[in-house]
């Protein structure tokens, strides 16, 4: 898939890898039953992390023309996401002005994990519904993922609190997702904090990271 976008396709390599998946069961490809069930558990990483790859295994397989018998798609990975949203990290309320000092939004390592992972899972849903190229959805699907919009709104300060500078890769994505959802860096200030925090750590060079 990735060759055919690059302009370069294999179509004998592209056949056999095909072939390959199609004599995969889909829930051993994907990594869950889609058809019968929501991914494992959830209220960790480890459960979000399987999600992700399953939409993203899923949006190859169907690129390439896998056939798989019963049909298991795009569609069927992402039909789960509703029932994930009571799953959603939810910030501790702020404390009463009497109580002094807010407490640390996430507060454990573990717990900033999951959220990493849960922010991760939802920028690669507005990616596979971009097709990986698209510079925003279009206004009813942003209407519809409006849960997934506050969430990520409310991971970005939170995942800079906890990891620091650690949190640029997943900042960067998550304030890509919440443009292509219209959330522009005036419209909100931790879409501005984040946008900064990223342009500050880009290299002369014009890279980040590693």
């Amino acid at each position: 898939v990735e060759a055919e976008r690059l302009g370069q396709p294999h179509a004998a390599l592209a056949l056999a890898l095909r072939r390959a998946v199609e004599a995969t069961p889909p829930a051993d490809f994907l990594g869950f039953d889609a058809l019968r069930g929501p991914p494992p558990d959830v209220r960790v990483g480890a459960g979000w992390r399987l999600w992700a790859r399953a939409l993203l295994h899923a949006y190859t397989a169907q690129r390439a023309g896998v056939a798989w018998h019963p049909a298991v798609g795009v569609a069927d990975v992402l039909g789960w996401l509703p029932r994930l949203r009571a799953h959603y990290w939810v910030p501790p309320p702020a404390p009463a002005a009497s109580d002094g000092a807010a407490p640390a939004p996430v507060s454990t390592l573990a717990e900033a994990t999951r959220l990493a992972e849960q922010s991760y899972a939802l920028t690669h849903v507005l990616l596979v519904l971009r097709d990986f190229a698209a510079p925003r959805v279009g206004a009813p699907l942003r209407a519809l993922l409006a849960p997934e919009r506050d969430a990520m709104l409310a991971a970005l300060p939170a995942l800079r609190a906890a990891l620091g500078d650690a949190a640029l890769d997943v900042t960067a994505e998550l304030v890509d997702a919440l443009k292509a959802l219209g959330v522009a860096d005036d419209a909100h200030p931790a879409v501005a904090d984040a946008s900064a925090f990223v342009r500050g750590a880009r290299r002369a060079d014009g890279s980040w990271g590693d």
